[in-house]
C-alpha cells in the first residue's frame, strides 16, 4: 500500500476513487440530545412544559424526562434521542437543537407533536476527510480491484486454453497445466 501511494503514476487513480466516494468521507454536523415532550398545542400543555422547564437541569434531565415526557419511547430511556444530523427531526426541533451549544437546555419549542424541551448533551462539527487522510484506504481498494481484474483475466485465459485443449483432445497439455 505504501509503495502504491508513493508511485506518482497512481495519484490520478487515488484522486478519482476519492472523488467517486467523497460522500463517504463527509460527516455532517450532529447533536446528541434528550427531550421532554408534552403533547398538545393548548395553553394547558404550554403551562405544563414551562413548569417542567423551570425545574430541569443537566443533572436531573434524564430522570425528569422519564417521569414527565409523553413520548412513549422517551419514558424508558430518559428522553434519549442519540446522535442525529440535520433533517432527521421536524424543522422546528431541528433548528432549536442545532442552535444550542453542548450542555444547553432549550426553552419550550412548539412542533406538530406538542411542546418540547431539548437538552443537547454533545455536539460534533461537520468533517470531511482529506485525500491524504484516506489514501491508504483508497490504495487498498484500488489494489484489490486491480488484483480482482488480474485474477479474472487469468481465469478467462486458463478457461480458454483448457477449452481449446479439450476440443483438440490434448490431455497431455491439460495434465501439464494442472501441476
Amino acid at each position: 500500500i505504501k509503495a502504491y501511494i508513493a508511485d506518482s503514476a497512481n495519484q490520478k487513480t487515488l484522486q478519482s476513487v476519492y472523488d467517486e466516494n467523497l460522500s463517504q468521507y463527509n460527516k455532517p454536523e450532529q447533536v446528541k440530545a434528550r427531550h421532554i415532550l408534552i403533547s398538545g398545542s393548548d395553553d394547558k400543555a404550554l403551562a405544563q412544559i414551562k413548569k417542567i422547564r423551570s425545574s430541569v437541569t443537566t443533572k436531573n434531565f434524564a430522570q425528569i424526562a422519564s417521569k414527565e415526557t409523553q413520548d412513549p419511547t422517551g419514558k424508558s430511556n430518559g428522553g434519549e434521542l442519540g446522535w442525529f444530523s440535520r433533517g432527521r427531526m421536524v424543522p422546528e426541533f431541528d433548528d432549536a437543537a442545532f442552535k444550542l451549544n453542548k450542555g444547553d437546555i432549550s426553552e419550550p419549542i412548539k412542533t406538530s407533536f406538542g411542546y418540547h424541551i431539548i437538552y443537547v448533551e454533545d455536539k460534533q462539527v461537520a468533517q470531511t476527510k482529506t485525500l491524504d487522510q484516506v489514501k491508504p484506504e483508497l490504495a487498498r481498494i484500488a489494489l484489490q480491484k486491480t488484483k480482482a481484474q488480474d485474477l479474472d483475466k487469468l481465469l478467462k485465459e486458463t478457461e480458454s486454453k483448457v477449452t481449446v485443449q479439450l476440443q483438440s483432445n490434448d490431455l497431455k497439455d491439460i495434465e501439464a497445466n494442472s501441476k
